[in-house]
């Protein structure tokens, strides 16, 4: 490689490390640093001109193969898969302790990011789906199981052909069906009996569950404030207004 394309391919790949994914352009050629050996308007052409025939792709393949032959492969660290694994033995417990295992076994219990209101969701597809909320975690097990055991019941309730729930709306069959399954509703305005929390017997069956409380204690993603209740916090607790701080599940 001749100084002027060494000095190019050098120029692009500082360019590359320090751009900022989430800011667009907010790295350009221009700020290239003066003592890198090349101007940014020459960086910029050879640059294209890589990219079209296709040389850029080839130097980017062996750099990656040669740095790959440095370092061992690092695993993958994610709180997500024992999150997932727990959720799956607290269905299975909670299956058999309270439903009498007359739910599906074969289930997709998912980890997502919903609406900021939202704890969990219910999907009727083939196999049927339970989700619940990233924004959820942080709050301890009792919380969480208890997001985990209403969509339970929503599932139950799908099973048997019961509807229990319009565009949000928890009517008295989901009630009826919750206070039988562990757990105690609330009215919760036009969601209807949508705030849940573990009964005595909900209680009894998540003591007989040995869980890490630690897994979701843990708070996976910090919570998003809108402008409206930023400017509520600023001026003071007393221009809150009354708001009800239950969380919807779905």
């Amino acid at each position: 490689m001749s100084a002027d394309n060494h000095a190019a391919a050098e120029a692009c790949l500082y360019r590359f490390f320090h751009s900022d994914a989430l800011y667009y352009r907010a790295f350009g050629w221009n700020r290239l640093p003066k003592d890198i050996g090349i101007s940014p308007a020459t960086a910029n052409r050879r640059f294209r001109n890589w990219m079209k025939n296709g040389a850029w792709q080839k130097f980017w393949t062996e750099l990656v193969k040669h740095r790959n032959g440095r370092s061992l492969t690092r695993p993958i660290e994610s709180p997500i898969c024992q999150i997932i694994q727990e959720l799956q033995r607290a269905y299975a417990h909670f299956n058999s302790s309270l439903f009498a295992n007359t739910l599906p076994v074969t289930v997709l219990i998912l980890v997502e990011l919903t609406k900021r209101r939202v704890g969990g969701l219910f999907r009727p597809m083939n196999p049927p789906q339970i989700a619940i909320s990233l924004i959820q975690f942080g709050k301890g097990k009792k919380h969480v199981l208890a997001i985990l055991l209403h969509e339970m019941v929503h599932l139950r309730n799908h099973v048997v052909g019961i509807p229990d729930a319009h565009q949000g709306y928890h009517n008295r069959h989901f009630r009826d069906a919750a206070h039988m399954f562990g757990l105690d509703c609330w009215a919760v305005g036009n969601h209807g009996y949508a705030a849940t929390g573990f009964n005595s017997s909900g209680l009894r069956a998540l003591k007989s569950l040995k869980l890490e409380d630690d897994i979701f204690a843990k708070r996976l993603v910090k919570p998003q404030v809108s402008q409206k209740r930023l400017l509520q916090r600023r001026r003071g607790p007393d221009s809150l207004g009354k708001s009800s701080k239950l969380t919807v599940q779905i």
